[in-house]
């Protein structure tokens, strides 16, 4: 049974807590007192379609939560048990939040759920009845508890439904199990494969180190030949390239001393005839207080 109900920011509802207690509850009031939204709380709450229409005017969003009394061997708790969401033990917590832009939470004992878990849960606790709105006689699920509890075969239907859920537990470790040795089998037969290429191959002894080393080597082919090419092109193709400028020099070198015409001496006016490479210089013109000595007849 329903034992609280909490309402947070829920359409015109900023905030509301109500407490049942055992028996009968009614709720009364006149029209727009908020009654139905109450209700309308509990069905959002157990599944129903909730929207950012849900969310009150100025709340980032709307927030539901009810406490329920079950019985702890029960096929509720044998359900919740089952999908690991049991809680405490004989009850039940459901909680659900919209936000504004109209994306739901759902929460069973603490746990993150689906809206369908929701809405499944809530089928075994809360039956709304009204008009157009589906009753718990429409539901197979309630048909076999009133026809096992008519037939006093409930605890038979639930050792059925412990097997039932054992087997299915069972099967899904036989086809994990299956789907690793499918697995295993597949990389053992790639293993064999191997092996037996390499005993085809017979590599003899340091041979693999030595290939390793090779393949290293030859892995930074590309970058060593890319490193000698810009090599050569600034040794023989760029501008100013040293190969050019190297023959330049070594040419210079070789050639023999160019001849100039005769000059006149600057400090003494006696021509001559020189006959030493670039720059011509009178022998003694760097005594400035002396004239230079004319040359001995029949020179040059």
């Amino acid at each position: 049974m329903l034992r609280a109900l909490d309402i947070r920011g829920f359409v015109l509802i900023e905030e509301s807590s109500v407490d049942f207690a055992d028996g009968f509850t009614v709720l009364t009031g006149e029209t727009g007192a908020g009654k139905s939204m109450l209700v309308d709380a509990i069905e959002l709450l157990v599944g129903g379609r909730g929207d950012a229409a849900a969310v009150r005017g100025g709340a980032e969003r709307a927030e539901l939560a009810a406490e329920f009394d079950v019985d702890p061997r029960g096929a509720l708790a044998a359900w919740l048990a089952e999908r690991d969401l049991s809680g405490d033990p004989g009850q039940v917590i459901l909680r659900r939040t919209v936000d504004g832009s109209g994306r739901s939470r759902c929460f069973i004992n603490g746990h993150a759920a689906t809206l369908a878990q929701l809405k499944e849960a809530g089928e075994y606790l809360v039956d709304i009845h009204g008009q157009h709105l589906h009753q718990s006689l429409l539901r197979a699920a309630a048909q076999r508890d009133l026809l096992d509890a008519q037939a006093g075969a409930e605890p038979l239907a639930s050792d059925a439904r412990n097997s039932y859920r054992d087997w299915k537990r069972l099967e899904a470790v036989a086809t994990e199990a299956q789907k690793n040795y499918a697995a295993r089998e597949a990389e053992r037969a790639e293993i064999q494969d191997r092996v037996t290429e390499l005993k085809r191959i017979s590599p003899l002894e340091g041979e693999w180190e030595r290939v390793a080393a090779e393949h290293a080597r030859l892995q930074h082919g590309s970058s060593l030949l890319a490193g000698a090419q810009s090599a050569l092109e600034a040794l023989t193709e760029s501008e100013g390239a040293a190969l050019a400028q190297l023959g330049a020099v070594a040419s210079s070198w070789s050639s023999p001393p160019q001849r100039r015409p005769a000059r006149r001496c600057a400090s003494c006016a006696i021509m001559r005839r020189a006959s030493i490479s670039i720059p011509t210089r009178c022998a003694r013109s760097r005594i400035a207080s002396r004239r230079c000595t004319p040359p001995p007849a029949g020179t040059g």
